[in-house]
């Protein structure tokens, strides 16, 4: 069960210019395919693994926190310093759907003034619109592949208390007895949001020509904002 709803409002002072807004919240249910492709096998590829002995992550700065989150995450003390793993694609990957998604939800607003020409002859059937609209869905549907999850799980941009806890460190799983990444989910999550904003303008003129008649519309839009 969800809910949307929307609201409008239309105020024209004369006849010359109409005021409108409008705010909604919409939702998109997920799909059959999104909610139940089936689980899959894979061997994802990743770029590293930051535990590996010649990581650029156990080389830099903060070397000292990946150990320990390796350590943390399963990793023998003492089988960390010499644990490297040299390949570029880890087993035990899966990819699928997930009946457990919900519905992703989008919050819009608009307002906007439209002009009537006043005017009478060539320009009496010139008109011309401004809106400014914005848009923000939440739970997105989206997945995340297994290179940017390994990554940023060693990443202090995007786990700064190196906690095995962190988000992109819970999709995947270490083997107790090799120490290697298994069950790295790259499975459908409701984990995106956007936001977009901008301003679109709409130009109608229209005329007699001959025995017939002309129009012509110029649209344009102008985005001042896209955030994923």
């Amino acid at each position: 069960t969800v809910e949307s709803y929307k609201s409008e409002l239309i105020y024209s002072p004369n006849d010359v210019f109409t005021i409108r807004g409008s705010a909604q919240r919409a939702v998109r249910a997920p799909s059959i395919f999104e909610l139940f492709q089936p689980i899959v096998q894979s061997f994802p590829g990743i770029d590293e693994d930051p535990c590996s002995n010649d990581s650029d992550a156990r080389a830099g700065a903060n070397s000292a926190s990946v150990e320990s989150l390796c350590i943390a995450q399963g990793i023998p003390a003492a089988a960390l310093p010499v644990y490297n793993y040299s390949n570029d694609q880890v087993a035990g990957g899966l990819q699928g759907g997930n009946p457990n998604l919900k519905e992703e939800t989008a919050d819009t607003m608009s307002f906007g003034v439209v002009f009537q020409s006043p005017f009478e002859g060539a320009f009496s059937n010139l008109q011309a619109s401004i809106d400014f609209y914005s848009i923000e869905i939440t739970d997105a549907i989206a997945v995340v592949d297994a290179a940017t999850f390994v990554a940023r799980c060693y990443d202090p941009v995007y786990n700064p208390s190196f906690s095995p806890d962190n988000v992109f460190c819970g999709f995947f799983t270490r083997d107790p007895s090799t120490s290697e990444i298994i069950d790295a989910s790259e499975l459908n999550e409701n984990l995106a949001s956007f936001e977009t904003a901008g301003i679109d303008v709409q130009v109608d003129y229209a005329a007699d020509v001959g025995p017939g008649s002309l129009g012509v519309s110029w649209i344009a839009t102008h985005l001042t904002k896209w955030e994923r």
